[in-house]
């Protein structure tokens, strides 16, 4: 049963043209159905990390992202919820910033606003220039994408909607940290399977190893779990006339909304290997719908 504080998240067949023979039975989880902005993975992140920031005597709540970023879109939904609170965003330099869905929305919801250039952005995330926040009073930090033990634990209860007879889960793997809480409170044999959005196959090994050994404690009979480095189209939110083709059928042939940065690459990932027989005839795969549709909406 899932627990009353989690969102509804419907789980819905899918089935596109090329599958019917395929003896594949697909499902996805759509934990981006409850809301534009916080569903999909982003709740889950941010959950643990708040409880934090309100059960302590903090000053200002301070995150980070780009001009386009799904996490600093949910982090503005933060403040309705505690609007006496200080909420800061950490902008990284883009161009057209100033006609991005997130940076107005931010603006909209009162989430105060710093623009640093990529260089002194990349140093902040990698906590080289601690006395930054000094300004921010006392500040609590989420990082990037809310890559922390407490993002990583939030998406944990991930798990709990997950309790099918699935051979595999599929999901986009950026930071690691949804796949690293999916791999941890997962009790089932299937075998978790990320699929990048972005270049560099050792980090992104390396990474999920990291966001799997945060929390203190955790199952020690993991899943299996592999990631699959050839779908990221060029990179992170690159894209190529055929990835854009396939997102364009999907929204034509499903219900799904799908984009071309997250969820279009992994449900790609999918069909490529169902229609070249990767997937064993009488599997059941469950795709995890991580959200990021605001750009759909604009």
């Amino acid at each position: 049963m899932i627990p009353p504080f989690l969102p509804p998240a419907p789980i819905e067949p899918l089935v596109l043209p090329g599958w019917e023979n395929s003896g594949v039975t697909v499902e996805v989880l759509r934990l981006d159905a409850w809301d534009v902005f916080r569903g999909g993975n982003k709740y889950f992140k941010l959950l643990h990390n708040v409880e934090h920031f309100l059960s302590n005597n903090y000053d200002s709540l301070v995150t980070f992202g780009g001009a386009y970023s799904n996490h600093l879109a949910a982090f503005a939904s933060l403040k309705a919820e505690m609007p006496e609170k200080r909420l800061i965003a950490v902008v990284r330099g883009d161009e057209d910033r100033d006609e991005s869905v997130t940076l107005k929305r931010l603006r909209a919801t009162g989430v105060e606003i710093v623009s640093v250039d990529r260089m002194l952005y990349r140093q902040l995330r990698d906590g080289l220039v601690p006395g930054f926040f000094n300004q921010f009073g006392k500040s609590f930090v989420i990082p990037e994408g809310g890559s922390n033990a407490a993002g990583v634990q939030g998406c944990e209860m991930i798990a709990v909607y997950c309790t099918g007879n699935y051979n595999e889960i599929m999901l986009p793997i950026a930071t690691g940290s949804t796949m690293a809480g999916l791999i941890l409170g997962l009790k089932s044999d299937a075998c978790v399977t990320g699929v990048a959005v972005l270049k560099g196959e050792k980090y992104l090994d390396d990474q999920l190893e990291k966001m799997i050994a945060m929390p203190e404690e955790k199952n020690s009979d993991l899943p299996k779990y592999k990631i699959l480095h050839d779908y990221h189209f060029g990179g992170y939110a690159k894209t190529t006339k055929e990835l854009d083709a396939f997102v364009s059928m999907m929204r034509i042939k499903s219900s799904v909304p799908v984009e071309p940065i997250y969820t279009g690459k992994m449900f790609y990932a999918l069909h490529h290997r169902i229609i070249n027989g990767e997937i064993p005839s009488g599997s059941h795969v469950l795709m995890i719908h991580t959200g990021g549709m605001q750009y759909l909406q604009s």
